[in-house]
């Protein structure tokens, strides 16, 4: 187990689940590893049951806690499988094979991990009304594929609601005063015919399901007339379920541009099945502009009829009611704004999504995220470096991240290296947490860009929060103190300075990591 990981802010809020019983406490203190290691798999197969029952995912009835244990158990092998697909190192798997681990993985999965997501991954709508992408980024990796189903090759299957989440995210349909311009640019009618009749070989059902979807594309005129639907002045005389069946259609397209992704693109049906599993989230999904107000107010009655959903997020790393809970019990804990703290974890959940999701998308629609890199390529390129040219709008993706959110993790160790490196430049470029707190910093700044403006362009105000939510939680003392941040600022000021000094040549191996803190810095002074 990483060190990171045994001071993260879930292990207070399971201490809570524990309640008054002393054995579960002494669990939660003595097998980090294990629990933390079983509540992944346990909040993945929450979301993989209900592509098994076909039910939406709600506040789950104490009396139904077994059902939920026994799935999870039962499929430990391709939770496992699909929950780590995209870990760079090899995560060491349980031992649940006598009937002593199963049933300690249950009880522990029935008094501990379905209580806490229940407490903590159902959210009303006016709780994530402003971090949509976030969840739709968050369920394409939930929903990527279903374990409940295998090709006869052993392969998973795509689930049958990932294109149709993979659409909404691809053509950014939060935007919509400019969905039809990014449609019109994105889906080119030739091209994807072409993509139709190169790959690999159809099925003869595929053929047949798609034989409406070829003769709209081999007809312009019709295909024109498809793409209007996307306009604002058509879009927003649309309810919310013909907004649906108009995006279910583009899904289709997507699976063609996808198609050596796709299993079968028969599995989309009718899109029916997607429409039910996907309800609690379509309203702010698809039509939020019907049903939030100027002032950001949901009517009760739209509140009231969906309840609340499931966030695609577990809270293992990010739970901003724990972490308030967090910093009001710590004496010496800096000030904290409750606001800016849930702010905070917004922006830090919504960016790092976008950056995974943006490269997966890459790797399976290069041509459309080229354009979409294109656009911002002073950011993505010059500054923070995430992709590289490598031709005329054509792009690659930089390093071996995968923008999980425990990469940005500030440790015990990272806190200990700022503490003990003295003020000269030559010690602080020697350590690793100064770097990560920049290029955090960084991310923040650039990609949500109202962050600054959100702390008021008080640059050691936004990494105290990040530091916050980001650094270790230790359950018996906390390290944000007024002495921590005071020698934060030093050092960060004097690299500031430092970075200012440097010619170009020298500022581009730095760039990414003070570029924009630098900008935000020197604003500030002046």
């Amino acid at each position: 187990m990483r060190n990171f990981e045994k001071d993260l802010i879930f292990w207070y809020g399971l201490h809570k689940i524990a309640g008054d019983d002393m054995k579960l406490h002494y669990l939660v203190s003595t097998e980090k590893e294990y629990l933390f290691h079983l509540a992944n798999i346990t909040f993945y197969g929450l979301q993989q049951y209900t592509l098994y029952s076909g039910d939406k995912l709600t506040l789950i009835d104490d009396t139904e806690y077994s059902k939920f244990s026994d799935y999870i158990i039962d499929h430990y092998e391709l939770l496992y499988r699909v929950r780590f697909r995209y870990y760079t190192k090899k995560v060491t798997k349980l031992k649940i094979q006598t009937e002593e681990q199963i049933k300690k993985a249950k009880e522990v999965i029935v008094n501990l991990l379905i209580p806490y997501f229940n407490k903590h991954c159902f959210k009303t709508f006016t709780t994530w009304k402003h971090i949509v992408p976030a969840y739709i980024a968050g369920m394409i990796f939930n929903f990527e594929y279903d374990i409940n189903y295998q090709a006869s090759d052993k392969k998973l299957k795509t689930s049958m609601i990932y294109p149709f989440l993979y659409t909404l995210n691809i053509i950014n349909i939060q935007d919509r005063e400019n969905l039809f311009k990014r449609i019109r640019i994105y889906f080119d009618r030739k091209k994807i015919i072409k993509k139709y009749e190169s790959g690999r070989s159809w099925k003869t059902k595929e053929k047949e399901y798609l034989s409406d979807t070829m003769l709209l594309l081999n007809n312009e005129e019709e295909w024109n007339t498809f793409v209007s639907n996307f306009a604002l002045d058509k879009w927003d005389t649309f309810n919310m379920e013909e907004r649906y069946k108009s995006l279910f259609q583009l899904s289709k397209i997507i699976c063609i541009l996808m198609k050596d992704k796709i299993t079968s693109v028969t599995m989309l049906g009718n899109g029916v099945e997607q429409y039910d599993l996907l309800e609690s989230y379509l309203p702010l999904f698809i039509y939020s502009d019907k049903i939030v107000n100027e002032s950001g107010n949901i009517s009760m009655d739209v509140i009231e009829k969906y309840g609340k959903t499931c966030t695609p997020f577990s809270t293992i790393y990010l739970s901003t009611p724990e972490l308030w809970d967090y910093v009001v019990a710590k004496e010496t804990h800096l000030p904290i704004d409750e606001a800016r703290l849930s702010l905070m974890v917004e922006i830090i959940w919504t960016i790092l999504l976008k950056l995974r999701i943006t490269k997966l998308n890459h790797l399976y629609l290069p041509d459309i995220v080229n354009l979409q890199i294109e656009q911002k390529k002073k950011l993505f390129v010059n500054i923070l470096k995430i992709y590289s040219e490598v031709g005329e709008g054509k792009y690659k993706a930089l390093g071996s991240g995968a923008f999980n959110i425990e990469e940005f993790y500030i440790s015990d160790a990272d806190i200990a290296e700022l503490k003990n490196s003295n003020d000269s430049i030559r010690d602080i470029l020697r350590y690793n947490s100064l770097f990560k707190i920049s290029l955090g910093l960084s991310y923040v700044l650039g990609l949500n860009m109202p962050t600054a403006k959100s702390f008021d362009y008080d640059i050691f105000e936004i990494i105290k929060y990040i530091i916050t939510i980001l650094g270790p939680h230790p359950v018996d003392r906390t390290i944000m103190t007024t002495e921590l941040m005071e020698l934060i600022q030093v050092k960060f000021a004097r690299i500031l300075d430092w970075y200012s000094l440097l010619g170009d040549t020298q500022k581009e191996k730095y760039k990414q990591y003070f570029e924009l803190p630098y900008r935000l810095y020197k604003m500030k002074q002046k």
